[in-house]
């Protein structure tokens, strides 16, 4: 990379700049950033010379980094690892604050945070920040079944992060609540996530460098994963969308039925050449693919850029003078014996709970591959008629709250929103696809029969149906419940309880101690007599609360909100394009899901914390006396 002297020295319109950004420069369509001395520098085709930036206002400390895309849109760094955003303002908007240090929804203000680093900033290095928009210039996006979505009112903006092992990629999204308890699981190799070198983005395309120089692709963002609740999200094809035949140029494409999951991982050719942990991709057009993808590596001896579009067959090599230290160059790729690591995930038991004033039933459950940031989960029911296999898919359940992320902090809980087929488990795949797919529809057909005998038509007529389901899990149980439960019709109690210790798997409920583990975090003792300790802990037991009270409150509002969105969807079916209506509908079908994720994670989480609270709070209050 060019000096920061050679860079300066020589503003002329002639300047060219990197194919490949560092950490101290960032690329967008029209503008290059440079950070120099703790400020931030932009240049575009029309600019003789290097131009300051305004800082962000909040910001106490020097910018060291910078990540860009799109038109004006960038994140910088700053030395106290705190990420601040910027978003061009419209011209006619004079009140705009085009910065954004404190993250979380913007017309939210008591719910925003300052977002910081999830690792040292002194780990920080190119290839571990990459911030994404998918705006106007991409115009659309294209979903796994084929078709054309319009980019929307406001497009998406993602940031990526990179964690020290290399094998966890965190995602926070500006219309989030401001933490990285958000995960974009990795490209792996026979289950196993495998070690990536560094991540690159742009307008939601996600690229990998693997530590062994194997490229991964995915189109990626929170809109596309299922998790934005004003979005209508389908897993079957074909979809039954009234705006079907809406073209992507049209912003009323936007309200189509999204189809899950989002496209997996894919493999981009080998590269021909040695390789180095220095990668870029850049926004080209419109729609997925019109991305043109950097390496920075060498070719017969020549230094240089390997280049390609994401549809292309093979990469081309570029020379150019690019820089490269010594700990940047990779391992010569391989598919025999590719770097992974373990794959997190957990394996539980317990049982599935029915209750009510005529009926007690029970079905022993277990799973081996639950994680908190995989898509696909498996849970087995052992039936006294067979077992009976359950595919859950799952997707983020939106909140207002920011989180731990549950793969950090056991008491954590992650919310999820799931979708549950079932079938046999004897069912076996035929050699021919018509046999199979006979063979795998009578076993679907066979294993809800028996999950209606065994636990009733609660959860029966919710198979296969989109979101029909709960999922809250922390490292020590997972709870599986319809969504709306307990507002459902009805057993009194109707829900799926498995936990990580087999001593423990009949108990209902778990035991945490978050209150002691805070006195602890902060050097202390019940004993040290400090005022600000149950300062501290009276106000962690208010957030819990408050998160119950709004629960509660939005549970109350719900039933309203359904009848009109009800009424909206049949005037906008009826041709009559209302902006908002379906964006009404696609919050009808995630609000049962939130409000009992909510609901059931932060009861659970009273209750197994309260004895842990009432020790603590009367400890401290006992040795203020």
């Amino acid at each position: 990379m060019m000096a920061f002297a050679a860079l300066l020295g020589s503003a002329t319109l002639a300047w060219t700049p990197p194919l490949v950004p560092s950490l101290v420069e960032g690329a967008g369509i029209k503008q290059h950033y440079l950070v120099r001395d703790g400020q931030l520098l932009v240049r575009t085709a029309a600019d003789t010379d290097w131009r300051a930036l305004a800082p962000p206002p909040e910001a106490v400390k020097p910018i060291i980094a910078v990540s860009a895309d799109e038109d004006d849109f960038y994140v910088v760094v700053t030395s106290d690892g705190l990420l601040h955003a910027h978003f061009p303002c419209p011209p006619d908007d004079s009140a705009c604050q085009p910065f954004m240090t404190r993250w979380g929804l913007p017309f939210l203000e008591h719910r925003q945070r300052p977002l910081g680093l999830p690792f040292a900033v002194d780990h920080l290095r190119a290839g571990r920040v990459a911030f994404s928009v998918r705006h106007k210039t991409v115009a659309q996006y294209e979903e796994p079944g084929g078709r054309a979505v319009n980019w929307g009112r406001a497009g998406t903006s993602s940031l990526f992060v990179l964690d020290d092992t290399g094998t966890r990629i965190f995602l926070a999204d500006p219309w989030l609540p401001p933490d990285f308890s958000r995960e974009v699981p990795p490209p792996t190799h026979n289950s196993e996530p495998l070690v990536l070198a560094s991540i690159a983005a742009s307008a939601s395309q996600l690229m990998a460098i693997t530590v062994d120089g194997r490229v991964f692709t995915r189109f990626y963002d929170y809109d596309v994963n299922g998790g934005t609740p004003f979005f209508f999200y389908d897993h079957r094809l074909p979809l039954d969308d009234a705006f079907a035949n809406e073209p992507p140029t049209s912003l009323a494409s936007e309200a189509m039925t999204r189809l899950v999951p989002a496209e997996p991982w894919r493999e981009q050719a080998p590269i021909g050449g040695r390789v180095s942990r220095r990668i870029a991709i850049v926004q080209t057009g419109v729609g997925n693919l019109t991305r043109r993808m950097s390496v920075v590596g060498e070719l017969d001896g020549q230094r240089g850029v390997f280049q390609k579009s994401i549809a292309d067959l093979a990469w081309r090599f570029v020379g150019a003078d690019e820089a490269v230290s010594a700990e940047e160059w990779l391992t010569a790729p391989t598919t025999t014996t590719p770097t992974t690591l373990p794959s997190p995930k957990l394996s539980m038991g317990g049982w599935w709970r029915m209750e009510s004033v005529h009926d007690r039933r029970q079905v022993h459950a277990s799973t081996n591959d639950f994680w908190f940031h995989n898509e696909v989960a498996h849970i087995t029911l052992h039936t006294g008629e067979g077992d009976v296999e359950l595919t859950v898919q799952l997707a983020d359940a939106w909140t207002l709250f920011a989180a731990d992320n549950a793969a950090d902090n056991d008491t954590a809980w992650r919310l999820l929103m799931a979708t549950v087929t079932a079938t046999t488990a004897s069912s076996t795949t035929s050699t021919t696809s018509t046999t199979s797919t006979t063979s795998t529809a009578a076993s679907a057909a066979e294993a809800t029969a028996i999950v209606r005998r065994q636990l009733g038509s609660v959860v029966a007529d919710r198979l296969d149906r989109t979101f029909a389901f709960v999922v809250i899990a922390n490292q020590h149980e997972l709870v599986l419940v319809p969504a709306g439960h307990p507002f459902v019709m009805g057993p009194e109690t109707n829900e799926l309880v498995m936990t990580t210790d087999p001593a423990r798997r009949a108990r209902r409920h778990s035991v945490t101690t978050p209150y002691s583990r805070l006195i602890q975090r902060r050097g202390a003792s019940l004993s040290s007599c400090d005022p600000a300790l149950l300062v501290a802990v009276e106000d962690l037991h208010e957030e819990a609360a408050v998160k119950a009270l709004r629960s509660l409150q939005l549970s109350m509002v719900a039933p309203p909100l359904t009848v009109v969105a009800d009424a909206a969807f049949l005037v906008s079916t009826a041709r009559f394009w209302l902006p908002h209506a379906r964006y009404l509908q696609g919050f009808e079908q995630h609000l049962p899901a939130i409000i009992t994720a909510q609901r059931l994670a932060t009861q659970r989480w009273l209750d197994a914390s309260d004895a842990d609270y009432r020790h603590v709070r009367n400890a401290l209050i006992t040795c203020r006396r």
